[in-house]
């Protein structure tokens, strides 16, 4: 008889239930809506389809299921920075090399919360752990190849368009990491060494792949 929604807005009127923490279950992934159900009391939220790990590195804070310096029980760890600010963009940079990061924050840290992983296993922990937008992936990872962290994040995302919000950094002249990642659907490159210009029109352009994937999916429920 009531959609989420306002179930929480009931939860949090009735000083009986307000301190219950509740975890929304959702396909509901955008900014503006996620931050007006924060302030509205919500606790945390598991976009669907979710794994796993994500149920329970969501979960854990609330129910302390496990011991957080040891992470999720199965899954490995790695290094990341902290959560995003919910009041940005999230991109998730993945590359082992320090000034490439580096990089990413000065160029995009104004408009957008950069979570950074220096290797594959660390952006694993991030995409199982992490609520990010746009992934910027490195072609050539030390630990793992970037495809395996490539399907691993299109299988977590669960949706089509996903690999839409992947842009992959690499060199002009690795012409074989190229082919391979347009054989994948990436179809935006941030070229190394980049500037603030190429970084901007990276992240605008995923921009506007996100904005069309919106508008279809609200022409298709109209």
């Amino acid at each position: 008889v009531m959609d989420g929604y306002h179930t929480l807005i009931e939860l949090k009127g009735d000083p009986a239930l307000k301190s219950i923490p509740v975890v929304m279950l959702t396909t509901e992934t955008v900014k503006e809506t996620v931050v007006r159900l924060v302030k509205l009391g919500l606790k945390d939220y598991i976009a669907k389809p979710f794994t796993r790990e994500v149920l329970l590195a969501k979960l854990n804070p609330i129910l302390n299921l496990y011991d957080e310096s040891e992470g999720v029980p199965g899954q490995a760890a790695g290094k990341t920075q902290v959560a995003p600010d919910p009041d940005k963009t999230a991109i998730l940079a993945v590359d082992d090399k320090e000034n490439i990061l580096q990089l990413l924050r000065e160029y995009a840290g104004e408009q957008y919360h950069v979570i950074a992983a220096d290797s594959g296993k660390a952006a694993l922990h991030a995409i199982a752990h992490q609520r990010f937008e746009y992934l910027f992936l490195d072609l050539t990872l030390p630990d793992m190849s970037a495809f395996e962290v490539l399907d691993y994040y299109l299988k977590n995302k669960g949706n089509e368009a996903a690999v839409k919000r992947v842009a992959a950094m690499t060199l002009r002249t690795a012409q074989s990491d190229i082919d391979q990642a347009e054989n994948a659907g990436i179809v935006i490159f941030l070229y190394k060494p980049f500037n603030r210009e190429e970084t901007a029109k990276v992240l605008g352009y995923l921009a506007k792949q996100q904005e069309k994937q919106s508008q279809k999916k609200m022409h298709f429920l109209a």
